[in-house]
């Protein structure tokens, strides 16, 4: 394992939206860029959208605006993580405000 997985560069910025899912589609149609992924959670909501802009990938997530950044642990399959977030997710009660 590298410590950056293949075709990926040092950095790769997640930002943090309220609507990942309508924010991937903006970016698409504004700027051009092609979604190679995304992971969803219970309720229709995404934990993840994997958005390329040229060779640089952005990763927009839900829930407010702010940006982190991420580094290379180890591979992790895409259904491994969408489990994960079901169980962490899904066993959440939520109420919405209003």
């Amino acid at each position: 394992m590298t410590s950056i997985p293949e075709g990926m560069h040092t950095i790769t910025p997640h930002l943090v939206v309220r609507d990942a899912a309508r924010a991937a589609e903006w970016y698409g149609q504004a700027l051009g860029v092609e979604e190679r992924g995304r992971i969803e959670v219970p309720g229709g909501r995404l934990m993840q959208v994997e958005l390329w802009f040229g060779d640089s990938a952005v990763m927009p997530d839900p829930f407010g605006h702010r940006w982190g950044l991420a580094e290379h642990v180890r591979d992790v399959l895409r259904d491994e993580i969408a489990r994960a977030a079901a169980a962490m997710f899904g066993s959440q009660d939520r109420k919405e405000v209003g």
